[in-house]
């Protein structure tokens, strides 16, 4: 009887019992050289000093190195686990307490010879670690594993650059999930700018060829000055915004955090068993 008294009074005050819930970013380029890498390490960074537990996934199948930007040594990947039997907890690297880098790299391409039984094993372990945030750094151009892990995401981040051509490369990656339907909307950030002012007049030039000719939403995420603090932080194997916290790259990295993050924000999540089963249709 007293336990039915306390299960009500929960009921009554607390609620039902939430399944935790997890937002899924995947971040993309329509070319390498953007600087989508360094973004996608000193966000999930950010994000975690804003108190989430989070999830960086190299879902570079060819030139994985996340690891190597955050100076950390990554010697397996997530094929260990299946051939070697090898624990979960050694193939996850700690960059820190509650913040984790699962490295990429030809593991990902070998789960396709494992079993559905073997993939949702994979996945059960990995998701039991409660994250709030899951951050994919997708590799450039346009592949199929890249458009599973953007139909994967509930946020979509599109990094470009000024340059023409980067500027090209995103409209052609735009239109692939245009015409086939994959997203409704994304968000960019303006890499390698000179203030807000280029970031804008970039974004909105971009914006309006988009809208234009395809069926797809763009909304202005941010943008990362050009600092040289970002080539001296990766010469030194370390996240620019823990390396040089005051620079200019730090506080934009720390303003497209801050927007991200904000309630006022359209926010896209889902519960756990949906975060697996949308695992599952990228692994299987």
């Amino acid at each position: 009887m007293k336990d039915q008294a306390h299960n009500l009074k929960q009921l009554l005050f607390d609620g039902p019992a939430r399944e935790p819930q997890v937002t899924v970013y995947a971040v993309v380029s329509g070319k390498g050289g953007v600087g989508k890498s360094n973004i996608s390490l000193n966000l999930a960074l950010e994000m975690h000093r804003c108190g989430r537990r989070v999830l960086l996934i190299d879902g570079d199948t060819g030139m994985a190195n996340l690891d190597i930007l955050a100076g950390v040594a990554g010697r397996h990947s997530m094929i260990n686990y299946f051939e070697d039997e090898l624990p979960l907890e050694d193939i996850l690297i700690e960059i820190q307490p509650g913040f984790h880098l699962l490295p990429g790299g030809s593991g990902l391409s070998g789960l396709q010879s494992q079993s559905r039984e073997e993939i949702r094993s994979f996945v059960d372990d990995l998701m039991g670690r409660s994250y709030d945030v899951i951050l994919i750094d997708a590799g450039a151009g346009v592949n199929a594993k890249l458009l599973s892990f953007v139909s994967f995401s509930h946020e979509l981040i599109l990094v470009t650059v000024p340059e023409p051509t980067a500027m090209a490369d995103a409209y052609s990656l735009a239109k692939i999930l245009s015409v086939y339907s994959i997203k409704e909307e994304v968000g960019v950030v303006i890499n390698q700018v000179s203030g807000r002012r280029e970031a804008l007049e970039t974004y909105e030039r971009l914006e309006k060829v988009i809208t234009t000719f395809l069926n797809l939403k763009v909304r202005f995420l941010g943008y990362i000055s050009s600092d040289p603090k970002v080539r001296r932080a990766v010469n030194l194997q370390r996240p620019f915004s823990e390396a040089f916290p005051s620079s200019a790259a730090s506080r934009d990295i720390g303003e497209l955090c801050s927007v991200l993050l904000d309630g006022a924000q359209i926010r896209r999540t889902g519960t756990l068993a949906d975060t697996v089963s949308r695992f599952m249709k990228v692994f299987s």
